[in-house]
């Protein structure tokens, strides 16, 4: 089986700013988390997707069809969370029920109520009652209701406190479970990433500059905090190092050290620090 997403060499330049040769495989059934700081391209490659800008040049297959010649019936078959609700403030469920069961033809509005219910959303309430993450619940159950067979989710859980990340969260994954249906995750939110994402892509200044399957990281990376004069940046292994007055942290081949005691595991957000500040030794990653 193709994979539901397929990214290949996809570029598009600002004045000040370039997204350069982004390449993605997303299977079935998967959870992809793209992380990286404020403005390291993680929108602008959700927009492209979406056929929202216009590539300059690349490939995006999506169910094995090109995004903008089969847009609109891809677009049936994929569901969006932004970090906001796009529906009139004075509607309320019963509004938005009528409203997407006369738009998409796979709307399900029994599963929509109990999504309703396990996400404790009111029913009867307005939108602009809500509260922030109130709202991205709501984005949450509609997105879900339509069955999509690929989420595209940018910063859905900006913003939102822990207890609602959670919950939030908590529902991607049982979707994905349940339907072998897969995500597309971006957020600078690394401990979101960690939480649900099977793979997991680390981007900065407009290219990726890693993608590893989560679970191969405790086995494969780690981390050794060393004196500047026991130091060495050439010994193999070191794959990169950040500077703190006389100690060297040092990110290392894990595999290659095995018999060390002191090798701290490292998390996604340590990793993301080391692959954006840390000085590389050369060595190539695992």
């Amino acid at each position: 089986m193709k994979d539901i997403l397929e990214v290949k060499n996809l570029s598009k330049k600002y004045p000040d700013f370039m997204l350069r040769n982004i390449n993605i495989n997303l299977p079935y059934g998967k959870i992809m988390g793209i992380v990286g700081e404020n403005g390291a391209g993680k929108t602008t490659i959700v927009k492209l997707l979406l056929n929202g800008l216009k590539r300059e040049q690349g490939v995006i297959n999506i169910f094995g069809k090109d995004n903008v010649q089969f847009e609109a019936e891809i677009k049936k078959q994929i569901g969006v969370c932004l970090d906001q609700c796009y529906f009139d403030d004075c509607l309320n469920i019963k509004n938005i029920t009528f409203i997407m069961k006369s738009i998409f033809k796979s709307w399900d509005s029994k599963s929509f109520l109990t999504l309703i219910q396990d996400l404790k959303i009111p029913q009867n309430k307005p939108i602009n009652s809500y509260s922030k993450g109130m709202k991205a619940k709501l984005n949450i159950a509609i997105a879900l209701s339509v069955h999509p067979k690929l989420l595209i989710l940018d910063e859905p859980t900006s913003g939102l406190d822990p207890i609602v990340r959670d919950d939030i969260l908590l529902t991607y994954k049982k979707y994905v479970q349940d339907t072998n249906s897969s995500i597309l995750f971006s957020s600078h939110i690394t401990s979101d990433i960690e939480k649900i994402a099977d793979i997991i892509t680390f981007i900065h200044k407009g290219e990726i500059i890693a993608t590893l399957n989560k679970d191969e990281i405790p086995d494969n990376y780690g981390e050794v905090i060393l004196s500047s004069k026991d130091f060495n940046y050439k010994q193999v292994g070191f794959i990169s190092y950040i500077e703190e007055g006389e100690l060297r942290k040092v990110l290392i081949n894990k595999k290659l050290y095995s018999h060390i005691s002191d090798i701290k595991d490292v998390s996604v957000e340590k990793l993301l620090l080391y692959f954006v500040k840390g000085k590389s030794t050369g060595e190539n990653e695992c």
